[in-house]
């Protein structure tokens, strides 16, 4: 640092110290202090402008040193592995995407990336880049791995975060400096989804106090709630969070499922929204709906708009809702109506469900009505047989279905 100096004063002196020099000057005497004792004793550090070169050595000068270009540029060459991870722990590295995948392949090629840090580095590399700006501008990012801190910084290093060996995979932690970057986080960087998870994040809400009355109803909810749903819906990878003062949305990373609860005068809402029919049979499975022909529309409609709904479903469907809208009055208000369906059944319940009405498949061609009436209340109606039966397998019989039961 004193040769440095000295030869800098010196030619400042004899006024030979033009301005690409001395730039290339200053960025060494920003530079070279910083570098570790391995590079500072052991370097060969050449300084260059257009019309000049000058080169200073240290011990035998192994590890190579450039400056150029107005002192923009300051390229170090590393002689061993030993060295080229020194220089990566002694000082923070650019944080961005490609210096994290830059670093990543350095290390491998030194032979320094054993599997636990090579998994710290995939994780970092999968997840920063959904980060929102306001993280990645803004980010001091510290992958651990035995006794080895790397450091990565942009902007001022505000948002805190740290990549470490964890028993399955790495943890990748973040730190929000503040509610708007942590709202921002949980918009745009899907979560995985679990109560616990649901727990920190509605205690970090309230830590930020900006949990309302509302807010807080909804998250009673979806908390008794959704660890009730089929292990597929559960079981969602990730979810982003959308919430407002009376409103909890999550949506999942594919889009195919989203859980949305809503609180209006004190009284949370509950409603979960698939598209794919797998995840739509299970949730199905799981309770009874209400029994009536606007909710047999509604089950029609949706049915039709899911990925991979078998054809013999929606048919099914369709007869369900041309024979029970046929049906009178006092068997529609007391039913139970089961529709057949690929691994498991559809069920929908109306007053006490004593009138059973069955929708079956057999051999995916025929279409079966099967009713049995126990309630026929008004004297004088015409007898009502026990039970009805009527088989549907082409389009014409399909149509007359409501004419027949």
């Amino acid at each position: 640092m004193e040769t440095l100096q000295g030869v800098r004063d010196a030619l400042e002196t004899q006024g030979v110290l033009d301005e690409e020099l001395g730039a290339g000057f200053e960025r060494a005497l920003a530079e070279f202090p910083r570098e570790p004792p391995c590079v500072q004793n052991n370097t060969e550090m050449v300084i260059q402008s257009d019309e000049t070169e000058l080169t200073f050595l240290s011990g035998k000068g192994k590890c190579k040193i450039r400056i150029s270009d107005n002192g923009a540029c300051y390229e170090v060459k590393e002689p061993t592995a030993r060295v080229y991870l020194a220089r990566l722990k002694s000082r923070p590295q650019k944080l961005s995407t490609e210096t994290l995948q830059g670093v990543r392949d350095a290390l491998e090629k030194w032979g320094l990336l054993d599997e636990e840090l090579g998994a710290c580095f995939e994780r970092a590399l999968a997840e920063f880049p959904r980060e929102p700006r306001c993280v990645q501008r803004n980010a001091r990012m510290v992958i651990r791995h035995d006794r080895t801190e790397l450091v990565f910084v942009s902007g001022q290093g505000e948002c805190e975060v740290t990549v470490s060996e964890g028993e399955r995979e790495p943890c990748y932690e973040v730190k929000e400096p503040t509610v708007t970057v942590y709202q921002e986080r949980l918009r745009s960087c899907p979560q995985r989804l679990s109560t616990g998870n649901l727990e920190r994040i509605r205690d970090r809400l309230e830590s930020w106090e900006v949990m309302t009355k509302e807010l807080r109803c909804c998250f009673g909810l979806v908390l008794g709630e959704f660890p009730k749903e089929p292990e597929c819906v559960r079981d969602n990878p990730r979810m982003c969070f959308i919430w407002d003062e009376t409103k909890l949305q999550l949506v999942s990373e594919d889009g195919d499922c989203e859980v949305s609860v809503t609180c209006c005068d004190g009284k949370p809402s509950y409603e979960v929204k698939v598209k794919s029919w797998e995840m739509y049979r299970e949730r199905m499975r799981r309770s009874e709906q209400p029994l009536s022909i606007e909710s047999l529309v509604g089950v029609q409609r949706e049915v039709r708009g899911l990925s991979g709904a078998p054809e013999k479903v929606k048919e099914a469907l369709n007869v369900a809702v041309r024979g029970f809208s046929a049906e009178p009055s006092c068997l529609q208000e007391n039913a139970r109506l089961v529709i057949e369906c690929d691994r498991g059944e559809m069920v929908f319940v109306s007053g006490k469900g004593e009138n059973k009405v069955d929708v079956c498949i057999i051999d995916g061609k025929e279409y079966f009505w099967y009713a049995t009436a126990i309630s026929w209340p008004l004297s004088g109606a015409p007898e009502k047989p026990e039970s009805t039966k009527c088989q549907v397998s082409d389009s014409k019989q399909r149509a007359a279905v409501s004419d027949g039961v």
